[in-house]
């Protein structure tokens, strides 16, 4: 009797304990990780596994250069050892039934040079996903996109059709035929005709200031000047030959390099906005070192200078070099404004994008897999019940053993409290534009499946009353649905299995009778945890 108290005390004491701890969860911010996996690119390997119900981040280098624009994660499928993604059905804004592939998860993240930090809220187990990672077309997409517009400019649409046609075979995944550049040749040309041909016929008829001259006699002025009072005029080369192919004004009107002018056939048109651009802003860096060079001499030197017979004003000079400087920053601002709208307006369609795809799974290949089980080993305390000899009901505290079988692998670190509460329902992920998604159909929510599970366990000892006994040998039988809670701690009611004394005192060999049960029980690798943290501290 006093052995049964005491059990029967410790039973109350740890249902209390075990109804105490859920009181310390501790709420999940937008950025909490629980772990933290790196992803590499060339072998496209994580160093971890990736784990379910747990959020964690997932840290990419050497990403292709871009600017990220989104993050987006689809289902995926295995079919045949290809690799799809999972298609929806469901209403568009039209009432028109769909079906496509539909994004999970838009994920938060941040960008830093080259590397990416992605956050992701807690998966359900057995879930193979892609990570599409968006960004904006990398230069040198960017300017082949650009060289098709000046073919459509300049009415050559046979060649703009065969580059863009390049482009967009160069943009598309080799390993799972994915693009985020996905708008057919007429859809663009369309596209060029609403968005960017306004600014290309700008580009092509804005009148430019082109007023700067400067003789041959006014060159050789600066050269001996600037170079008695400064240094060797190193670019008197280049501006000669400007002299010399009567090309000011093409000069201020960025048609072409200085650097590059003595090269043949380096000519740009206005069709090709960006490279005027560029042009002029490395015209200007000769024209501004021209003027700077002017000015020392008109703080060193007297104001003229005499050039076979032909005076000079040295401050008229200057005034002249500054004129083709101001022209050339105008038409600077001019073509600035143009090709900013330009990149604006293609940096906005959503389908002239570049993307990297990741393959990532919280498949569980076995019973233990990724951080989660679906059998744990349980040790408690429980509370039989079955009808005794007197035909009353009789109590029997039992310590006992046993193995408890998940519907789903199970995380037994995580906590409910840690899962986003803000999802929608499977399919009421329409968004503000009348679409549909995201549908977070890989997202783990807090849920009973993540609970419950079915308990078998087999009593430890002796019964204490001679009237009943174990099933077999010291151990009686219990079988029931548990609960689990507090992460490592079970609840469980059922069926329990023993031998009791019949109601016929003839009979002497005790019979199988059912009965009642109820048990708390903890994880048994907790205790282990327990004992390994003990043994270092003492």
């Amino acid at each position: 009797m006093l052995r049964s108290h005491f059990l029967i005390r410790g039973f109350y004491a740890i249902a209390t304990l075990f109804f105490l701890l859920p009181v310390f969860a501790v709420a999940q911010t937008p950025f909490h990780s629980d772990a933290y996996i790196k992803f590499d690119m060339a072998s496209q390997l994580t160093d971890k596994p990736i784990p379910f119900d747990r959020a964690f981040t997932l840290f990419i280098d050497k990403l292709p250069k871009g600017a990220v624009q989104r993050v987006e994660v689809y289902e995926a499928l295995i079919n045949d050892g290809n690799r799809d993604l999972v298609e929806s059905s469901f209403k568009d804004y039209n009432g028109q039934v769909v079906t496509r592939a539909v994004v999970d998860l838009n994920l938060l993240f941040l960008s830093r040079s080259d590397s990416l930090s992605i956050y992701f809220p807690p998966l359900k187990p057995n879930k193979d996903f892609d990570i599409n990672i968006i960004y904006a077309l990398t230069k040198a997409s960017k300017d082949k996109l650009l060289e098709v517009n000046s073919k459509l400019s300049s009415g050559n649409h046979s060649e703009a059709f065969d580059e863009y046609i390049l482009l967009d075979k160069s943009l598309i995944s080799p390993y799972n035929n994915r693009t985020y550049f996905s708008l057919a040749f007429p859809d663009y040309v369309d596209f060029y005709n609403k968005k960017l041909k306004s600014y290309y016929n700008s580009a092509r008829s804005e009148p430019l200031f082109a007023s700067g001259i400067l003789n041959l006699v006014e060159y050789r002025a600066i050269d001996i000047s600037t170079s008695k009072s400064v240094s060797d005029f190193k670019d008197g080369g280049y501006f000669y030959e400007l002299f010399r192919k009567n090309k000011m004004a093409d000069f201020q009107h960025g048609l072409f390099s200085l650097s590059e002018i003595m090269e043949p056939g380096k000519a740009t048109t206005r069709d090709h906005p960006e490279q005027v651009l560029k042009n002029l802003e490395n015209n200007f860096l000769f024209i501004d070192s021209m003027q700077k060079r002017m000015d020392r001499v008109m703080l060193n030197h007297p104001s003229y200078l005499t050039i076979n017979g032909i005076k000079v004003d040295l401050k008229v000079l200057r005034d002249k070099v500054s004129e083709l400087r101001g022209n050339i920053q105008r038409n600077i601002t001019i073509f600035d404004g143009i090709v900013k709208k330009i990149t604006e307006a293609i940096e906005k369609n959503r389908e002239l994008q570049e993307g990297v795809y990741i393959g990532g799974s919280t498949v569980a290949t076995d019973l233990k897999s990724k951080g989660g089980n679906i059998l744990f080993l349980d040790l408690g305390i429980s509370l039989l019940s079955t009808q005794g000899t007197n035909t009353r009901f009789k109590f029997i505290p039992k310590l006992f053993t046993g193995i408890s079988i998940y519907f789903r692998p199970i995380d037994k670190n995580t906590r409910r409290s840690k899962f986003p509460r803000a999802f929608p329902g499977r399919f009421d992920g329409t968004n503000s534009t009348g679409g549909y998604g995201p549908d977070y159909g890989i997202a783990s929510r807090s849920s009973l499946g993540q609970r419950l599970c079915i308990n078998f366990g087999l009593t430890l000892g002796a019964m204490q009353d001679d009237n009943f006994s174990n099933l077999y040998n010291n151990m009686s039988l219990l079988i029931g649905p548990g609960y689990r809670f507090a992460n490592a701690f079970k609840a469980s009611v059922g069926l329990s299995l023993l031998r009791r004394a019949s109601f016929n005192p003839a009979i002497s060999e005790k019979i199988v009778v059912p009965g009642a049960y109820a048990s708390l029980s903890v994880d048994v690798d907790l205790l282990q945890s327990i004992k390994d943290i003990t043994s270092k501290l003492f």
